[in-house]
């Protein structure tokens, strides 16, 4: 009877120890948070830079055309994840920040849904994507909608 109660105990250990990591936020989900927190308290009638709104570490950040595939973010990322679906309207946002060739923060949706909308500029000839780096002093400028803030970068 002592070695079921020691099995049944470890089992259940075991178990909880697997389940964890499942109700653990993905880095990217978490990032969003953060983006979302710093908007918040931006004032809505002064220009900002993006790095003031991005409190994580990345690299480069792909701006996704409306339409691109799952295929083209695949590519372009370099490796598939779940979250990934395909933009449907002019309107929505597809963007993914990555940092060391992973994904850190990824916007997806209607700006009225996520509580913002992002649009940035470049040009990435016959590529389904603008490219910004961290590098560059990108600085936004807002426009305050009734659901949403809109950050659209200013022109260089």
């Amino acid at each position: 009877m002592k070695k079921w109660k020691v099995l049944t105990i470890g089992s259940l250990v075991c178990a909880i120890c697997l389940l964890i990591p499942a109700f653990k936020p993905d880095v990217w989900d978490y990032n969003l948070e953060l983006m979302k927190g710093q908007i918040r308290k931006m004032d809505p009638q002064q220009q900002v830079a993006l790095s003031d709104i991005t409190p994580f570490e990345w690299d480069v950040l792909y701006s996704f055309v409306p339409y691109a595939s799952k295929e083209a973010v695949y590519e372009t990322v370099g490796y598939r994840w779940d979250n990934i679906q395909e933009t449907v309207s002019e309107g929505m946002n597809q963007i993914v920040f990555m940092h060391d060739g992973k994904v850190v923060c990824h916007i997806y949706g209607y700006p009225a849904n996520n509580g913002f909308g992002l649009y940035v500029k470049g040009q990435n000839e016959g590529e389904p994507f603008v490219s910004i780096n961290s590098s560059d002093h990108i600085i936004l400028t807002p426009k305050q909608m009734k659901d949403a803030i809109l950050l659209y970068q200013t022109e260089k």
